[in-house]
């Protein structure tokens, strides 16, 4: 038995006996095709990611089933902010109570010579990296992401993201007047944190999402991030610090 297709089978299994039950009619509730099909892949990809030590993507595939099945469950007053709010509250701390026990490093080097020094994190997300460059691009899928940002030029930056959580951190960057950051967000939570002098505008189109500032920038302001985009049943908060 190949231990690598051992999910994918029993999820097909499992998705066998699913429409047999239901065709059988033992289900006391009716759904249409696509809501069936998006919950074999749903199920697929939570039972695949759990197994495998996973939290983002199944607790995100959880929520996203219990809005597809909000009516038969009786829970249509909390869909869908409740359920996207206790999901993300749920990641955070199932992260922060297991993520710990993986020991994972993550190391950082700042400065030169012998002005470095060295950041380790004991938990963090699955993808931490730092960019230099004057464009970043970001694609997040159903996965955790950190990412630092430090060139001294920052012009633009596209970021996808989609059921996943993204930290983008510009402290360290600089902006000569204005630049760009394209969100294509959905079903996910992004948090921007950028230095007190940047004045951000948010140009972005929500739905069903919140994108806010936290905190204020300071009075007198030396560049301009320009957010502009989709963000779908998401979160986007920007933090000047």
């Amino acid at each position: 038995m190949n231990k690598h297709t051992i999910i994918p089978g029993l999820g097909f299994l499992a998705a066998g006996a699913f429409l047999v039950v239901y065709e059988l009619g033992w289900l006391n509730f009716h759904v249409g095709i696509w809501t069936l099909i998006f919950t074999v892949i749903l199920a697929f990809f939570m039972i695949k990611d759990a197994i495998y030590g996973g939290i983002v993507v199944p607790v995100a595939s959880l929520a996203i089933l219990a809005m597809l099945y909000a009516r038969p469950l009786g829970i249509e007053k909390l869909v869908p902010w409740t359920i996207i709010v206790v999901a993300i509250l749920v990641i955070i701390g199932l992260e922060l109570l297991f993520k710990t026990k993986n020991h994972r490093y993550y190391t950082f080097h700042h400065g030169h010579g012998q002005h470095q020094f060295k950041k380790k994190y004991v938990y963090g997300p699955d993808d931490v990296q730092e960019s230099m460059d004057s464009e970043l691009n970001l694609n997040a899928n159903m996965t955790s992401t950190f990412r630092y940002v430090k060139a001294q030029d920052f012009q633009r930056g596209d970021v996808t993201a989609k059921m996943a959580s993204v930290k983008l951190y510009f402290d360290k960057a600089h902006i000569n007047t204005t630049a760009t950051l394209n969100l294509d967000v959905n079903l996910s939570d992004v948090l921007i944190y950028v230095p007190r002098d940047w004045h951000v505008v948010n140009h972005a189109n929500a739905l069903l999402s919140d994108v806010e500032e936290k905190t204020a920038a300071d009075t007198i302001t030396t560049a301009e991030l320009i957010i502009t985009g989709n963000v779908n049943l998401s979160s986007v908060n920007i933090y000047h610090i």
